[in-house]
């Protein structure tokens, strides 16, 4: 094991139990909001069509080549972009923990202006089997 790893590892275990759950819920909170932070450059990213200088021939491809993420997270993590600009509200929904980043992944490419605001209703507080 990684002596990083290790020292910290031994760090934590003189946390308390309730100490240790603060933290790990902090820390889903922070990580919330850097994916949050990570969707909306992407969208930026995106517009700015700053892939295609970059030699790949899509964001897709960038995500995966260029920033080091699995195809699946590219994959979760496009369409939740994407969702996000078009429909703006999708963003409070996810910084609230009322939709998470697969759920808004699995319903973005069927989501039109007509029944959006229903859908994105249906789905919130749903986990992605109910979905």
């Amino acid at each position: 094991m990684d002596s990083g790893i290790h020292s910290g590892i031994r760090s934590l275990s003189g946390l308390s139990d309730r100490e240790l759950l603060f933290r790990v819920k902090a820390l889903v909170s922070r990580e919330r909001a850097v994916t949050l932070e990570i969707l909306v450059h992407l969208i930026e990213v995106e517009r700015r069509r700053l892939h295609l200088g970059l030699g790949y021939p899509s964001l897709f491809e960038y995500c995966v080549r260029h920033l080091g993420y699995s195809s699946s997270a590219a994959g979760r993590r496009i369409p939740a972009a994407r969702c996000i600009r078009d429909y703006p509200e999708v963003y409070g929904l996810l910084e609230r923990n009322e939709m998470n980043l697969i759920t808004v992944a699995l319903v973005a490419p069927i989501l039109t202006r007509s029944h959006a605001k229903g859908l994105i209703g249906r789905i919130r507080g749903k986990t992605q089997r109910e979905v």
